[in-house]
């Protein structure tokens, strides 16, 4: 693994140096730009260890990009799911992390180098809101390429491209007519990436998206409709284009699905989204009802966000507000929801609804909770590229409680608990305390508890010797916790002080393995049969290796793809910045950022022992001086 190559005792410096410039005309427009950009002051993400094949959606915090956003917006999506996400715009694609692997195929590797982040060159945005209603946002950005070194026992070293040299462009309009209650905007962004001599071909070349959307208010506001249409078109070798059709979000290799076609000598993809959504708020009573619709073709996530299409969401949402004090609650809400999706052949994924609600209690303290049921049908990624199986019905419940968040102490507590007819348990546990021991102090702990008991977690795909699949699962108990710390302090009223800290420890333990049997039955007996202990082979990590049915000493089927193995995975991120406005609209930050990781194969379910071993890990330090200065030119 390339974290395991480091240099323990030796430490790298080196100076960067960037500038920012911020420009404002009368018109309402607002020119920014930046050149060479490091974002340390900025908080770090919330430590995550995903088992699934879907990227985790991370908020943006960079200041850059977070001014403006909501101009350039372009959501495809509705409500606060996680269908909210999808987007034509998702600015956390500029400056990601690097896609590509480190080449090192040398066994006496001892030493990688390589960024955890792609180096933005330059960016430049005009976002505003001229006078007539039309709202602007133009952005471009320039990402570097980055390389990966690896260093040997007899001093020699080798370098690959890990991500080439792109260029982002954004342009986002909309204009508003009928004071507001009427607007129609559109989008189009560009991808490009310079993948000469980059070694990197199996990357899409090009991607362009565009689209037009259309919200509309009337009779009084009472009224609403939203609706969207979008494009993507993406480009590459035919290397790229295949691995887009493969990817999860889609896997147009599914043998039971005849509305997708696999093409391996395509070099370009295309596909299409809409939205059209119905909308009522009469004041106590709102109501929403609408479709989403995400074609098999549609690939957005070069410069956007959507983690699976074909998909075809209705739901309808109805909520009640009431907002007169009573004895008991000065406002309380109840909403009713109801779903259902299918892919684009028709295939039934899932129905369900729910009931929730929330309210502010006489004292002020906060309440919420609710009950969510859903009826499965198809999954059409858990075999990863095999055919859908069935899925498992599910319930689900939460409730959450919070004092009075005006007080100078005050906490909150979540609960959540998820139960499905395979023997699926899931519970989440989340305290959290506010602490304001004086004016200028504000103080939070917050810790997060995940307990899973899973019967069937995924584990390989085998072949045997005439080349058949093979899918096989295990239960799988899994503990997550973590620990979050802030501090904000005001000093003085130009001298502020902010300090972040989050200890994550995760571990996994793999048991009671199972193959499909018949991915279309409703029955879990049915649906999977038993592969005993003494039938498997492990390698000295705990991975699964090999099946040997007839016990003759022959392995009968092997894994073709990444076998999941036992796990004791832990991080430890802290962020502090000093931030002192020495004069109006000038600014000095002074940060210190640490962040370190580690990982075993095998779970030791021993906290103390993981406790201890976070103050061991291998951790970068990071230093920075930024200055900004107002001209009033």
């Amino acid at each position: 693994m390339d974290d395991e190559l480091s240099y323990p005792d030796q430490y790298e410096s080196f100076t960067n140096l960037g500038a920012d410039f911020k420009k404002s005309f009368r018109q309402g427009l607002t020119l920014t730009g930046t050149v060479n950009p490091d974002f340390g002051q900025v908080e770090a993400d919330p430590a995550e260890f995903n088992l699934t094949e879907f990227e985790t959606y991370f908020r943006e915090k960079r200041p850059f990009f977070m001014e403006g956003g909501n101009i350039l917006n372009f959501n495809l999506g509705f409500g606060d799911g996680d269908n909210s996400q999808n987007t034509l715009f998702y600015s956390r694609r500029i400056g990601r992390g690097p896609q590509g692997g480190t080449a090192h195929t040398r066994d006496d590797a001892i030493a990688v180098d390589r960024p955890d982040q792609t180096s933005i060159i330059a960016a430049g945005k005009l976002t505003g809101k001229l006078e007539n209603g039309l709202a602007i946002g133009v952005m471009a950005a320039s990402t570097a390429e980055e390389k990966a070194s690896v260093e040997y026992a007899d001093g020699s070293s080798s370098s690959n491209t890990i991500e080439p040299a792109t260029t982002y462009i954004v342009t986002r309009l909309q204009k508003d007519f009928r004071a507001g209650q009427t607007t129609v905007g559109g989008i189009v962004t560009s991808t490009r990436r310079d993948l000469d001599g980059s070694g990197m071909d199996w990357l899409r070349a090009r991607a362009l998206t565009g689209g037009v959307d259309f919200n509309h208010r009337f009779a009084e506001r009472k009224y609403e409709i939203q609706s969207a249409l979008a494009f993507s078109h993406v480009e590459g070798s035919q290397q790229s284009i295949l691995l887009t059709q493969l990817h999860p979000s889609r896997y147009f290799q599914r043998p039971d699905a005849p509305h997708l076609s696999l093409d391996s000598t395509r070099t370009a993809l295309d596909g299409f989204a809409g939205k059209l959504i119905a909308g009522l708020s009469s004041g106590k009573i709102n109501a929403y009802a609408g479709v989403l619709a995400t074609s098999p073709g549609f690939e957005v996530n070069d410069l956007g966000f959507m983690r699976s299409v074909d998909n075809i969401n209705q739901f309808i949402w109805v909520g009640y507000r009431h907002w007169e004090p009573g004895s008991m609650f000065l406002n309380y809400g109840i909403n009713f929801n109801q779903w259902a999706n299918w892919t684009f052949g028709g295939e039934m994924k899932n129905v369900g609804g729910n009931v929730n609600g929330n309210g502010t209690l006489s004292n002020n303290w906060s309440v919420g909770g609710g009950v969510n049921i859903s009826r499965s049908g198809i999954v059409p990624y858990h075999l990863r590229g095999g055919p859908s199986i069935q899925g498992p019905d599910n319930m689900s419940t939460w409730f959450n409680i919070g004092t009075d968040s005006r007080k100078d102490l005050s906490a909150f507590l979540s609960t959540f608990y998820s139960y499905n007819v395979d023997d699926v348990h899931s519970w989440n546990f989340s305290p959290s305390l506010n602490w304001r021991p004086q004016k200028n102090v504000f103080l939070t702990l917050g810790t997060d508890f995940n307990l899973l008991d899973d019967s069937w977690a995924w584990i390989t795909s085998m072949e045997d010797s005439v080349a058949r699949p093979h899918y096989v699962f295990s239960g799988l108990d899994l503990s997550q916790t973590s620990l979050t710390f802030r501090a904000d302090i005001i000093l003085t009223t130009n001298l502020s002080f902010q300090y972040y800290t989050q200890a994550f420890l995760t571990g996994g333990d793999y048991h009671d393995y199972i193959e499909v049997n018949d991915h279309g039955a409703r029955k879990f007996d049915e649906r999977f049969s038993s592969l005993p202990d003494h039938l498997l082979s492990f390698d000295s990590f705990g991975a699964l290796t090999g099946v040997d049915l007839d016990q003759d000493g022959i392995v009968d089927y092997w894994p073709v793809s990444r076998v999941d193995s036992d796990f004791n995975y832990r991080e430890l991120t802290s962020n502090m910045v000093l931030r002192w406005e020495y004069s109006a609209g000038s600014v000095l930050y002074l940060v210190w950022s640490r962040g370190g990781a580690g990982a075993d194969p095998f779970w030791n379910k021993d906290y103390r022992e993981d406790l201890g071993a976070l103050i061991d890990l291998n951790s970068n330090n990071v230093f920075l001086l930024k200055v900004t200065k107002l001209f009033n030119i």
